[in-house]
């Protein structure tokens, strides 16, 4: 190869492998392909984990919630050991469904007591009803009797008094 000026521009020529570049361009691929497989790794790892620690339990979580929400009756099938934040949410949920079960029994308790008292209010009511009409029949039949035997006797005189008007009876003086 000659140059501009026609003089030898190549002064050297080496035709021997670069074994050292090659080996560079090795521990780059190798490097890439481990940081490849450690990462992949990792991220099955990380999911194995979230899935294990986290969503494993929210599913359990959601199902007792669900099937109390459907059933009404709290299943004590939530079992999350430890102190973390699911751990205590759980521990709560678990506390509220106690809760609402325990209100749930008063409020049937209380309910049947008012039904028991509305059932014997409720007889008391008829007894009274049913006194109070006896007392109303009695009463009538005392109005009617009473009517019939005041009628007469003034029925008796005013018929007298006509027969005396009329001198049945003689001379009115």
């Amino acid at each position: 190869y000659r140059d501009a000026f026609g003089e030898p521009s190549l002064l050297l020529k080496v035709s021997s492998p670069r074994s050292i570049y090659r080996a560079g361009q090795e521990s780059l691929r190798f490097f890439l392909v481990s940081l490849i497989i450690v990462g992949a790794v990792l991220v099955i790892l990380v999911v194995l984990l979230l899935d294990r620690l986290v969503l494993l339990p929210l599913k359990r979580l959601n199902r007792a919630v669900v099937g109390f929400v459907e059933s009404g009756e709290y299943q004590s099938s939530i079992k999350m050991v430890g102190y973390g934040e699911l751990a205590q949410f759980s521990r709560s949920i678990g506390q509220l469904f106690s809760d609402i079960k325990s209100t749930r029994t008063e409020l049937e308790t209380a309910n049947s007591r008012l039904e028991r008292s509305v059932k014997e209010r409720t007889d008391e009511l008829v007894e009274a009803r049913d006194a109070a009409i006896d007392a109303l029949k009695t009463k009538e039949r005392l109005l009617a009797n009473v009517g019939h035997d005041s009628r007469t006797p003034l029925n008796t005189i005013v018929l007298r008094a006509e027969l005396m008007k009329t001198g049945r009876y003689g001379p009115v003086t």
